[in-house]
């Protein structure tokens, strides 16, 4: 998914050259707080930085509005975009939710 909204920010142009780096910025931030939080080798952090990756995935929803609201993309990209990262948001979620459960899991053992 992220670099799908790297495609989208190659096709925004020169002028919105800050929305471009941050739309691209937020968008990378999403998988590196998930591999960053495999990596700490706790649940509880895990499931934290899962969180962070949400709130970026949030954060790359907020930019696909703007570049539909200045009229960069049409409504067809728009709807396309807005359902990869409503679909993402989801993924995350689930994996949440499977992180909480082994947290609780392998925390009675």
């Amino acid at each position: 998914m992220s670099y799908k909204n790297y495609k989208l920010a190659d096709r925004l142009p020169a002028s919105a050259f800050k929305l471009k780096s941050q739309m691209t910025d937020a968008a990378g931030s999403v998988c590196r707080n998930i591999a960053e939080g495999f990596g700490r080798g706790s649940y509880k952090e895990n499931i934290q930085f899962c969180r962070i990756s949400r709130g970026s995935t949030i954060e790359v929803r907020d930019f696909i509005y703007e570049t539909y609201d200045t009229n960069f993309i049409n409504e067809d990209s728009f709807r396309y975009y807005y359902a990869l990262n409503t679909e993402l948001e989801r993924s995350i979620n689930g994996h949440i939710g499977f992180l909480k459960k082994q947290l609780v899991k392998y925390h009675q053992a």
